[in-house]
């Protein structure tokens, strides 16, 4: 059977080791490549399991099935505010999760459920989650609940918290950013060698919301921190990590990359951490389905192909 199972696995925090093995084992069953996408270890509770769950892969590969992952270079995720809240309360769309927030008994559930996922993440409190993009009142864009928490002038604590992200979820939720990641964790996957870089975003338009900076300097990020700056990873494998892995898992299908011409040297990653607004110095010159074989990419052939 041709095809790549390419899987946004169910859980990232506390059940990653079942997510991760469930997505192998669909592979195993279908006989087909497994493309784990944005691996990571998130919450607290998880930092310094990276080498576990790579472990999970390593393994996998040397029974000699074909499973790589993919990661974006970052300590912080991206997604919605609604996986703050138990599943239940999501069911059945906005309108029903609005029911259930007006009902003092299910409100009163809700809270409950978040704050023993809070907990059992082993946060503190809600600085972790900062807004994204909040369209019902823009001025929540970049500040983290907590800060939120304050400005409705509320008691500094995490039920009031919890409370504020309903207040939040029933004017029609938020797109977040999660720093819950640890960087040695990061640095570890960068470090494995069937792995490839993703931003794992589209390109918003620039301004209009804060978003992760990973939509704009995934790339640059890579080389301007972990190869330059850190030297965990030698240009050559930062090539095959962001252009030519790629080439290879996804060329069999008829898929060919764009090619970049990029300046190493002077790639950077300009991060206002407060805004999220991402500037960044890379590309050179850009074509289109046409591939350059630099002496890097030659190099990394060697070890890839």
């Amino acid at each position: 059977m041709n095809g790549i199972y390419a899987s946004h696995i169910r859980n990232e925090e506390n059940k990653v080791v079942d997510a991760i093995n469930e997505a192998i084992h669909i592979g195993k069953e279908a006989f087909i490549p497994v493309q784990i996408s944005h691996f990571k270890v998130s919450a607290r509770a998880n930092w310094g399991r990276s080498t576990e769950t790579l472990k999970l892969i390593e393994n996998a590969r040397k029974q000699g099935y074909d499973v790589t992952i993919d990661q974006y270079p970052y300590t912080a995720s991206s997604t919605n505010l609604g996986i703050r809240l138990p599943d239940w309360a999501l069911s059945g769309g906005q309108d029903s999760l609005v029911k259930r927030i007006n009902d003092p008994k299910q409100h009163k559930k809700i809270i409950q459920g978040m704050l023993e996922q809070l907990h059992s993440y082993k946060y503190k409190d809600y600085s972790f989650a900062v807004v994204a993009n909040h369209s019902a009142d823009p001025s929540y864009n970049g500040k983290s609940i907590t800060e939120i928490n304050k400005i409705k002038g509320r008691i500094a604590n995490i039920n009031q918290e919890a409370e504020t992200i309903l207040d939040i979820m029933k004017a029609g939720g938020a797109q977040m950013v999660y720093h819950g990641m640890n960087e040695t964790d990061v640095q570890t996957f960068i470090k494995y060698p069937f792995n490839m870089i993703g931003a794992d975003a589209g390109v918003p338009i620039p301004f209009k919301s804060l978003p992760h900076p990973r939509a704009y300097g995934t790339n640059a990020r890579v080389l301007a921190r972990y190869v330059r700056e850190q030297k965990l990873i030698t240009q050559e494998e930062a090539v095959s990590y962001t252009h030519l892995s790629r080439l290879i898992f996804f060329g069999h299908l008829g898929y060919f990359p764009d090619v970049i011409r990029s300046r190493p040297a002077t790639a950077t990653n300009n991060i206002d951490q407060s805004k999220f607004k991402v500037f960044f110095n890379l590309i050179g010159h850009f074509f289109r389905r046409l591939i350059i074989l630099t002496k890097f990419i030659r190099k990394a052939c060697i070890r890839m192909c």
